[in-house]
């Protein structure tokens, strides 16, 4: 894969995120049970036993025992029915939800599949990825002390997993997930996520990347949806932002870090952005906390 390895580590690493396991119902006759919409939480199913249908705004997913469904980017309710009216069977599913701890996670989501499903032959394929789907079962059905708190462990380490499975497929061509897998842009996007400090310039990120810089801004327009400057920019007001919620650094010492040379110009530059001064923002923050 052309993508640096460790970047989505890099990218990571500046989100809090969580995962749990809030269901793990058995239906034995016919059943139709709604999933209200929750914005912040991407809801996942996978069935253990039996089969059912998973309905979105758009689509209807036809479900077998083995099969996972994730949906990443909720925008509407779901409902879970059986598949077979006629002839109910019994069907347990284990249901849960993937979540972001913080608001700086927009331009990565945006760049997630609306729905991402792996069928049971699928599953196979990712030997770590069926390896921890299994463990998961397990603890939901221990009676093991620990199992609650084993169970949420691995679901995080799932989500971490589903993300390896789309970068490695083909389920998204637009936005931040396409530009990882992408053989120039993830060239260009890993120096720069690596070193947010330097004063980086398109000609550099275009000579990282193995392309003429019209060449550059044209595909990284095309794939990423917006320019390279405008892509520095957020990020690193992104990466600011995190850092002012979650750390005591100096507000001087994030502009530094954040490829600012005064806490003047990355003050206007954040304020710009988010509408906040630095100060104003981390106070807010911290209240939000407590």
């Amino acid at each position: 894969m052309a993508y640096t390895k460790d970047l989505i580590d890099i990218i990571l690493s500046g989100f809090r995120y969580t995962g749990s396991v809030i269901n793990h119902p058995t239906f034995q006759n016919a059943f139709h049970d709604f999933e209200a919409l929750n914005r912040d939480r991407m809801p996942f199913h996978y069935i253990e036993r039996g089969e059912c249908v998973i309905s979105t705004a758009n689509k209807d997913y036809h479900l077998k025992e083995g099969d996972f469904i994730a949906i990443l980017r909720p925008t509407h309710h779901h409902t879970l029915k059986s598949a077979r009216a006629q002839i109910p069977q019994t069907t347990t599913l284990i249901c849960g939800y993937f979540e972001f701890l913080a608001m700086y996670n927009k331009p990565f989501l945006d760049s997630l599949p609306d729905v991402i499903v792996i069928k049971k032959e699928h599953m196979s394929e990712s030997r770590r990825l069926a390896m921890v789907m299994q463990m998961l079962v397990q603890e939901v059905n221990s009676k093991k002390y620990g199992a609650n708190v084993a169970a949420k462990s691995l679901t995080e380490l799932l989500f971490t997993l589903i993300l390896r499975y789309v970068l490695n497929s083909s389920f998204v061509d637009r936005g931040l997930i396409a530009g990882l897998a992408h053989p120039h842009l993830s060239k260009s996007l890993a120096v720069f996520h690596k070193d947010f400090s330097s004063p980086w310039t398109v000609k550099q990120l275009a000579h990282a990347a193995g392309l003429s810089r019209s060449k550059f801004i044209a595909c990284f327009n095309h794939i990423i949806g917006q320019s390279p400057g405008t892509y520095m920019t957020q990020w690193r007001m992104i990466w600011a932002a995190n850092q002012l919620a979650q750390s005591d650094r100096s507000i001087f010492d994030i502009a530094l870090s954040a490829g600012y040379q005064s806490d003047a110009a990355f003050s206007r530059a954040f304020k710009q952005f988010y509408d906040l001064a630095p100060s104003a923002y981390r106070k807010a923050a911290i209240n939000v906390a407590y």
